[in-house]
């Protein structure tokens, strides 16, 4: 038996998320029906995280066990091909290797860190699937301060979707920040995990404040509600990029 680690991108809006879904496009269906027609047995798939539809990844880590010797540059090379003959040119293996029986690509996730891009001054026609045009005046200070307001330990129950199913909705955001120029308006953020559409749920609020809608001052009255609709609107996914994975 093998644990093989593979990294992956892919282009969010060609796909109807990641996680596999009957009669639907997504990432983790299309990589387990070509891994299982070359291995001839059956793959199940764990990713770092499920990222929804319209979401874009530049570096998403899944793994999978299997008991074939077939040798990972062959498995990587017949992928890449399969995804390039079959309308998936926007899925990319970007390396792979052999690790720990024991590693588990979600469980043993410490960081993840996600982007989030705005432009701000026009509708641009050669990025506008990989950013949210969004143009109306914003307050960047008041903005700036919201960024440092969610950083540390939290319950997040405001700022994530209202049918989020996990045990707590308490996470650690370690480092946020944002930089202003020339009309792009990039966020960065890390934390110990998500919940659903909480990146785009808290940069959506923080939109809200830079255009007066909220005030600053009722962040901590909106996190201690832990009601969802207390807080700004979600924005769109396509300008969402999962970044990088820790471990």
């Amino acid at each position: 038996m093998r644990n093989i680690k593979l990294e992956i991108e892919y282009k969010g809006d060609q796909y109807f998320g990641f996680q596999k879904q009957k009669d639907k496009k997504t990432v983790q269906g299309e990589i387990t029906k070509y891994l299982e027609e070359l291995l001839l047995e059956k793959i199940y798939i764990i990713a770092s995280g499920r990222t929804d539809k319209g979401v874009h990844a530049i570096s998403q880590i899944i793994n999978f066990k299997t008991n074939s010797k077939i040798e990972n540059f062959k498995i990587l090379k017949y992928l890449n091909r399969k995804f390039e003959k079959t309308n998936n040119k926007y899925l990319k293996v970007k390396s792979i290797q052999d690790v720990d029986l024991s590693f588990n690509s979600n469980l043993d996730a410490k960081e993840k860190t996600y982007l989030y891009i705005i432009n701000n001054l026009y509708e641009s026609a050669l990025f506008n699937d990989f950013e949210y045009t969004y143009i109306k005046k914003l307050n960047i200070e008041n903005m700036q301060k919201a960024v440092k307001f969610f950083i540390g330990k939290k319950d997040f129950k405001a700022f994530c979707n209202s049918d989020n199913e996990t045990a707590t909705t308490v996470r650690t955001i370690k480092k946020f920040s944002m930089k202003e120029k020339n009309g792009k308006i990039i966020f960065e953020i890390t934390a110990d995990g998500f919940l659903n559409k909480m990146v785009r749920i808290i940069i959506g609020t923080i939109l809200d404040i830079g255009i007066g809608k909220i005030n600053v001052e009722d962040l901590e009255i909106i996190l201690n509600s832990k009601d969802r609709k207390k807080a700004g609107r979600t924005i769109p996914a396509k300008g969402l990029f999962l970044k990088k994975i820790k471990y």
